[in-house]
């Protein structure tokens, strides 16, 4: 990689949560750009920061938009830098965070995300995209015959019906709405949230006056985006277990899952996101249910493979276009999510041909899907900025 001229970057550091994931994140992030020479100073919220302070840095970067909540004040009298926010969720839940700051340079983790923040947040730079990446444990590797666990799923889980409860009890014609986005999203689940939404919007002929409204309202329905990624994740592991396969819960909730074969279940406290990787590092097969990302990746992927485990996840656009099929890693459609446990059970009865998979996963996932790629990412999108300021600034 070139010699960058970004040399100085100031980060708001993320505030704790759940599993520490994001925490993991920026400190693997940090680290590699550290070891390229970019000298790295964190702030938080109570920080005392002085305007001059600001102006050391070549740009100031956050994950999730944390910094934006800092106020307006601070915002537009302290920082005479780029702004530049990565969004590891889908930009739904920070429609206020994304349009407190136009001037902000958005980068997302799914290319649907691009395309939604493009359209409608009207931001002066256009997105980014950059796939979350993996962390490889430090423990070693149990070798892939020997691993403790066949099964595992790390994740909480809320049960539909609660979320159900919940819009019951929103104003009525709103409930109706959510209702609808939902029954769309079961009947159509290749479909975005943002198209489940525009079909919603044409049925029911609701006007928006403008594209601000239309993300408010649409970070209004979050719920519908938390019932269907907890609908399939539910029903992958109710899946496994009604086919005869035990699974390694590891998350809050389990132990209230209402199934059949529930004695295959296997339920466990929340793990440290370091101490999942330990887990993934003696499992066999790790079972992914992305978010509701249609274009993207997920970190929990990347994890599974390079701690050496045979991932099986739902498919979307970015894992085909990189042919990950049955050579790096084994896909299944939500659309016929009923087939996923017979892909399970095979690969659990031909360790060989698992084992392989699994190991093209990590090779794979060593070159494209490390924090060290996603670092260098990362600057090239600062470096094209700067460029490109520099050049405007002679025009």
């Amino acid at each position: 990689m070139e010699q960058s001229r970004v040399k100085k970057i100031l980060i708001r550091s993320v505030d704790v949560t759940q599993y520490n994931v994001l925490k993991v994140f920026e400190k693997e992030l940090c680290n590699n750009l550290i070891n390229m020479g970019i000298k790295i100073d964190t702030i938080k919220i109570g920080d005392t920061i002085s305007p001059m302070l600001c102006n050391y840095y070549d740009l100031c970067f956050s994950i999730n938009g944390g910094l934006l909540d800092m106020g307006d004040y601070v915002l537009k009298n302290y920082f005479n830098i780029p702004l530049y926010v990565y969004y590891v969720d889908h930009p739904l839940w920070f429609s206020g965070r994304i349009n407190r700051l136009r001037e902000q340079h958005c980068i997302v983790a799914d290319d649907d995300w691009k395309g939604y923040v493009d359209r409608h947040c009207q931001l002066s730079y256009e997105a980014d995209v950059v796939m979350p990446a993996g962390v490889e444990g430090i423990h070693s590797k149990t070798p892939f015959k020997e691993r403790k666990y066949p099964v595992v799923f790390c994740g909480s889980y809320r049960n539909c019906l609660d979320i159900l409860r919940g819009i019951k009890e929103q104003r009525e014609s709103f409930a109706i709405f959510l209702n609808h986005m939902i029954e769309e999203g079961l009947k159509y689940p290749s479909l975005t949230i943002e198209d489940i939404y525009n079909r919603t919007l044409e049925y029911f002929k609701f006007p928006l006056e403008d594209d601000e409204e239309y993300t408010e309202f649409l970070s209004a329905c979050g719920d519908v985006e938390s019932y269907l990624r907890g609908y399939y994740r539910e029903r992958a592991i109710k899946l496994l277990l009604e086919a005869g396969i035990p699974v390694e819960v590891y998350g809050e909730g389990w132990e209230q899952l209402d199934c059949n074969r529930k004695e295959l279940l296997h339920c466990h406290a929340p793990l440290d996101y370091r101490e999942m990787l330990d887990v993934f590092a003696d499992a066999k097969i790790v079972i992914n249910v992305m978010p509701w990302a249609k274009a993207g990746f997920h970190d929990r992927i990347a994890c599974g493979m390079l701690n050496g485990a045979l991932v099986v996840s739902d498919e979307t656009r970015y894992m085909r276009e990189e042919h990950l099929h049955e050579d790096k890693l084994i896909l299944y459609s939500l659309q016929e999510i009923q087939e996923m446990p017979q892909k399970v059970a095979y690969y659990l009865e031909h360790l060989d041909e698992a084992a392989g998979i699994a190991q093209k996963g990590y090779q794979w996932a060593r070159e494209n899907h490390t924090w060290k790629n996603r670092a260098e990412q990362f600057l090239r999108i600062f470096q094209r900025y700067q460029d490109e300021d520099s050049k405007a600034a002679i025009r």
